[in-house]
């Protein structure tokens, strides 16, 4: 029997809903065409060096056998929008070789005009990067990510950049271990060469290090993979995707990773985001480039031979499809790759975060050690080419600093500045004559100047006067003695009074005008007039039934759910002041056999369905085809009709149940459908959670609550991800302050932050679906919405991720009918007493706001307290 979770209590939830979402792009997917396409698949393309999977491409008619055979090139040219055929040829059941028609080619064409644009190394290597300092929220991982250079995040004696997995600090169960994801503050378009060279790269089983880039607004603007694994892994897996599509080329060169790859001295990767295409190269340490091994050097990527992995242009518009490049580093732990259950086991044995993160030892070889980040591009202007180099020369002059202290005497390091030809509008460089005589340079030390391994061509040293003797700067007493010649005469001391009156009245006249400043601010501010329309403290013995609507289905409420909710009072129970949304098991109401095979439940028949589609109000068990009726009883019920709200505020106090699979929320959901179907006409998750117990993070959302904001024109284009805040460990909560949960406010429309202009949706350009709003800022959370309390249990939208513990698949042709095989699993974590695995409610509070204006944001806020 899997431990239980400690009591979780959350209580109160608040939320002002006046709305708002963080600025971001959409995800502009490359959409993947075919005539006589059918359902998606994943499929395979293996050659001599690579192994290629393609994603998100649909499938063809099968070309012939001969078609499929693999090429022999060393190359991997791969076009992840093709409308080619996909041939397929298995030599057994176990065995299918694919290629696509215009798939594979030789070397791609590069460009070989490349300039320094920035050199991230040496002790400098961090300054220009940003620290993620939050929990994993990518990637459903068991990791915290430091906001700074430390323990995790160093340059060593070497000069090169660490950056690692805790592994000398125990956590206890349920918690994250620390480890480090970094971004650069820059970033860099089409036209661009990024290089990273390192020592060593994590490995271990549970990690999932990874050197990628993507925009700003990920995953919208595209995403490159230049290196990534999991566990024990040995070779590299490269990829470029956009929003949903992409293509990932495995690298079979055996020291691309892992243990390899640092017992062979590392090795370098370069990166090409060309208008052509997009181009990756990997070389050991034994075999880099003469161009490569050093930032001085101007890269002749057209020198390099065939890269490891090729992304052609010409059917996917580079320019297009990918923006901007923010560089990354980072080291996640399990999640939703290195922790899949069927990926850990291929090179790792037990849990991955019992055995592994909760094990400090596990990460001593989980770090990177990277020498250098340099980026290049065709694009650079002479400005930022000096700029570059002369942050390279900054290091430098340190260096010869330190080297000449070290032999105890002091050297003036020479100061540079970039020289731009006479053409230039920065203007022209000042001639030797222009320079004063007296202000000669003394040659410095040539050990010192050996320190120097850049050329400086481009760069002059600005005459420099060398001190012959050391002059201490430090003042005496008698420099402290004031002269005050105004103290010796009567209109010195008339002068000196006036002058203090004036700055008297100056500081009287400021300090008043400050005042009246912040007076008429906040006598300007919106006040608004809230009016109570709901207190519910559900003090009878039944559901108030003037207030609540119960919702009677058992289609799943579009996520594939397993319940029927019902109008019993076993599923709404109210005791003691509280309302409890109970779940039991359909069995115990029309028998186990019933539920298999042979009973047919007709809502719309009993009179009591309340949704309009028949799918939703009638189904029969079939042993046959995996049919069920849906196992478990629970209920959902609303203010439809009874208590809306336009702009207000919900206040609400409620107790998490224990149980795995549970899903409790409260939301917000419009009244009439304004701007279409969902999430057009949006969805305000006030609060939902996961009522597994605390057994270990493979769900990125247990023991957790969240808040999230559902909008967008199309199913397919939701931005949740966008507008959504978390609270995490929520079973430790005690008595304490209100907790901000998720609260942003913005300042231009939806449709603007969401940059859907070039989306599209079933093949078809999407439209503004909220031009027609009054308030073009606040649509689609411009309408009236209800509140609406549910308890969920399970359910195929992806909410409750794939993983070994987890006893259904949400690809599943029949999910219902393996989470009720699997009752034995679950069933024992399902709290005897109803009241604990129930969803407890104990007061709901509503308030409209009277309408002066547009209220532009939205706020959630959580405190705790003893329920």
């Amino acid at each position: 029997m899997a431990p239980r979770r400690p009591q979780q209590v959350i209580a109160p939830l608040v939320a002002l809903a006046v709305l708002s979402t963080p600025a971001f792009s959409a995800a502009v997917n490359a959409s993947t065409t075919s005539a006589g396409a059918s359902a998606p698949t994943s499929t395979v393309l293996v050659t001599e060096t690579s192994v290629v999977t393609l994603y998100a491409l649909t499938t063809v008619q099968a070309a012939a056998a001969a078609a499929a055979t693999p090429t022999s090139t060393s190359s991997i040219v791969v076009n992840a929008t093709s409308s080619a055929a996909i041939g397929l040829a298995a030599s057994n059941a176990s065995t299918a070789v694919v290629t696509a028609a215009t798939a594979v080619s030789t070397s791609p064409s590069t460009s070989s005009n490349y300039s320094l644009v920035k050199l991230y190394a040496g002790e400098t290597f961090f300054d220009e990067w940003t620290f993620w300092g939050n929990y994993d929220n990518l990637t459903g991982g068991s990791t915290d990510y430091v906001s700074g250079t430390g323990d995790l995040a160093y340059v060593n004696s070497a000069g090169n950049a660490i950056m690692k997995v805790d592994n000398a600090t125990e956590i206890s169960n349920g918690s994250n271990r620390g480890s480090v994801r970094i971004e650069t503050q820059e970033t860099y378009g089409v036209g661009s060469l990024w290089i990273m060279d390192a020592l060593h790269v994590p490995y271990g089983c549970s990690t999932w290090p990874a050197f990628w880039s993507a925009t700003k607004s990920w995953p919208a603007g595209g995403e490159i993979d230049t290196f990534e694994t999991v566990n024990l892994q040995s070779t590299n897996q490269m990829a470029v995707l956009n929003g949903n599509n992409g293509c990932t080329v495995r690298d079979i060169q055996a020291s691309s990773a892992g243990a390899p790859f640092a017992s062979g001295g590392g090795g370098v990767w370069a990166t090409e985001l060309a208008e052509t295409g997009i181009s990756i190269w990997f070389f050991p340490r034994d075999s880099v480039p003469a161009d490569l091994r050093n930032s001085s050097a101007m890269p002749l990527p057209a020198t390099w031979g065939t890269p490891s992995a090729y992304y052609s242009s010409s059917s996917c518009d580079i320019p297009s499809f990918f923006s901007p490049q923010r560089l990354t580093f980072d080291i996640a732990l399990c999640g939703d790759w290195a922790g899949n259950s069927a990926v850990f086991a291929e090179t790792c044995s037990g849990s991955c975060y019992n055995d592994y993160v909760l094990n400090a030892s596990a990460y001593d070889t989980a770090y990177f050690e990277v020498q250098r980040v340099a980026v290049y591009t065709t694009n650079a202007t002479e400005l930022s080419e000096g700029l570059a180099l002369q942050s390279t020369l900054t290091a430098q002059v340190r260096a010869q600093v330190l080297f000449a202290g070290a032999k105890r005497y002091i050297m003036p390091a020479p100061v540079f500045r970039p020289v731009f030809p006479s053409s230039s509008r920065l203007g022209r460089q000042p001639s030797t004559d222009e320079l004063s005589e007296k202000d000669e340079e003394k040659p410095l030390d040539d050990t010192a100047s050996r320190a120097s391994s850049i050329s400086l061509s481009h760069y002059s040293p600005i005459k420099r006067r060398h001190s012959e003797a050391f002059v201490s700067r430090r003042k005496t007493a008698e420099d402290f003695k004031l002269k005050e010649p105004w103290h010796k005469s009567r209109d010195g001391r008339r002068a000196l009074s006036n002058q203090y009156w004036v700055f008297v009245t100056l500081v009287f006249l400021g300090g008043s005008g400050a005042v009246l400043l912040l007076f008429f601010t906040w006598w300007n501010l919106p006040r608004h007039e809230y009016c109570l329309i709901l207190d519910e403290n559900f003090d009878g013995h039944s559901l108030n039934t003037s207030i609540w609507n119960r919702e009677v289905q058992s289609g799943g409420f579009d996520n594939n759910e397993f319940e029927w909710t019902t109008l019993s009072p076993n599923n709404t129970l109210i005791q003691d002041g509280v309302l409890t949304l109970v779940p039991t098991l359909t069995s115990e109401s029309i028998g186990e056999a019933a539920v298999v095979d042979g009973y047919t439940l007709n809502l719309t028949a009993l009179g009591t369905c309340t949704s309009d589609v028949p799918a939703n109000c009638i189904i029969t068990s079939d042993a046959s085809k995996g049919t069920i009726i849906p196992p478990i009883q629970t209920a959902r019920i609303n203010t439809n009709g009874t208590r809306t709200m336009k702009y207000g505020r919900v206040e609400i106090r409620v107790r998490a149940p224990t149980g795995s699979w549970l899903w409790p929320r409260v939301m917000l959901l419009p009244v009439n459908n304004v701007y279409g179907a969902w999430p057009k006409s949006g969805e305000i998750d006030i609060y939902e959670s996961m009522g597994n117990p605390v057994t270990g993070r493979y769900q990125n959302y247990v023991n957790s609550a969240q808040s999230i904001l559902h909008w967008g024109p199309a199913a397919d284009l939701d931005r949740y991800y966008f507008t959504k805040g978390m609270i995490t460990r929520i079973s430790t909560w005690k008595d304490s302050r209100a907790r901000n949960v998720f609260q942003h406010s913005w300042k231009q429309t939806l449709w603007s932050l969401g940059d859907f202009t070039a989306s599209t949706s079933n093949g078809s350009i999407v439209t503004n679906p909220w031009t027609s709003s009054n308030h073009s800022k606040m649509a689609p959370f411009d309408q009236e919405f209800f509140l609406t309390l549910h308890l969920g249990v399970g359910g195929t939208n992806g909410y409750f991720l794939d993983d070994a513990d987890k006893p259904w698949s949400n690809d599943a042709l029949t999910p219902a009918s393996e989470f009720w095989a699997a009752k034995s699993q679950w069933w024992p974590t399902w709290a005897g007493d109803h009241r604990r695995r129930g969803f407890g409610i104990d007061y709901v509070k509503m308030w409209t706001i009277k309408e002066k204006g547009v209220v532009s944001w939205i706020s959630f806020f959580r405190k705790s307290n003893s329920l």
